[in-house]
């Protein structure tokens, strides 16, 4: 049995509710997993998933994998 760790965080504003901004979140969500995927390769290989995503409520990042 391997214990499996999970950790979310959201960044919730009013501020993503038209289209330009809606964009400007999508190029900070692509700015954030570009920043993310130096750190993340090795981890991806064993194990680590993470997501990153925004909504018209905001942007959120999602880690999942296993705690050893």
């Amino acid at each position: 049995w391997v214990p499996k760790g999970t950790f979310a965080m959201g960044c919730r504003t009013p501020a993503i509710n038209g289209a330009a901004s809606q964009a400007k979140a999508r190029l900070v969500t692509e700015l954030i997993e570009d920043a993310l995927e130096e750190y993340s390769n090795d981890a991806v290989l064993t194990g680590l998933e993470y997501t990153v995503y925004s909504d018209i409520k905001g942007i959120y990042l999602y880690v999942s994998g296993y705690n050893d």
